[in-house]
């Protein structure tokens, strides 16, 4: 038995007429009726009454129709499935991202029009460092992600946006009253930054940032995130440069700050490896639209 001999079967007891089964099945009539007599055969029972041109199901055929039909429908909902993931309309997207990314609207805003209007594509999402991106990426483990490119990544990106810097205090801080500040200006300052294994790159631009404003930073403190930056500038153990997208009043223990002379822009962009996810390229060509190159 096999899909084959299902349909036939089927078509016939839907139309009470072999002639008309092959007419629907664009087959000879002969075929079906051969179809129908193996069918027959194997099972060890006859699956219609013949009287003349009249046919009726058996007992038996009755319940192997109920059985066909359901097998027959479950395979068309098999290749229908199949058809939408091949066309990116279901299966799974995964997307990292670090967290200072989900400041921006483009970011939140994409991702939440894409699970709109692709409820069927099951959106994972991931909080990750730039590091750990790259690798995740790099090996298939992840389709996308959002990231702040330092270099140039062995990877595809598309540029979104290019932030800067500004200098976070403890809104006591003796600084955090002046109008204007300069690197000169925090020569006697703590400071909290990235450990340079962190992003490497951006380790080296910023510590060049500093010597061309004549400023050598006395770290007093090494952070992995900028979220622990943030809790440690609130807590008062000292100063730190964070990514521009922070709203001015996001915290009332930490004032935010412009340095003049401290000019280190960091591109974030969407980055994504080789892949054949057809779900990835729905997700790019709506940020095609909303960030065009």
């Amino acid at each position: 038995m096999d899909v084959r001999d299902l349909r036939c079967f089927a078509a016939v007891a839907d139309h009470n007429s072999f002639s008309r089964a092959a007419e629907a099945l664009n087959i000879v009539q002969s075929a079906v009726s051969h179809r129908i007599r193996e069918l027959e055969e194997e099972l060890g029972t006859t699956l219609f009454d013949r009287e003349g041109r009249t046919i009726r199901l058996t007992e038996a055929g009755s319940v192997l129709l109920g059985d066909a039909r359901r097998i027959l429908q479950s395979i068309n909902q098999a290749k229908e499935r199949v058809q939408k993931a091949a066309e990116g309309e279901i299966g799974r997207l995964s997307i990292g991202f670090q967290a200072a990314a989900c400041r921006r609207p483009l970011v939140s805003e994409s991702l939440i029009e894409f699970r709109r209007h692709h409820p069927n594509i099951e959106l994972e999402l991931s909080p990750m460092t730039g590091q750990s991106m790259e690798e995740a990426l790099s090996k298939g483990e992840l389709d996308g992600g959002f990231f702040y490119r330092h270099g140039e990544p062995d990877l595809n990106y598309r540029h979104l946006y290019t932030d800067n810097w500004v200098l976070a205090m403890p809104s006591s801080h003796v600084l955090a009253a002046r109008p204007t500040l300069r690197l000169a200006d925090l020569r006697t300052a703590d400071f909290i930054i990235l450990p340079r294994k962190v992003t490497p790159i951006l380790h080296d631009r910023i510590f060049a940032a500093f010597a061309a404003g004549g400023l050598t930073p006395r770290v007093v403190q090494e952070a992995f995130d900028e979220s622990m930056v943030l809790n440690l500038v609130a807590l008062g153990l000292g100063i730190a440069f964070v990514l521009d997208s922070l709203p001015t009043e996001f915290n009332g223990n930490i004032a935010l700050k412009q340095v003049s002379d401290f000019d280190v822009p960091t591109d974030l962009c969407f980055l994504w490896g080789a892949t054949t996810n057809p779900s990835l390229e729905r997700f790019l060509a709506m940020l095609a639209e909303r960030a065009p190159s």
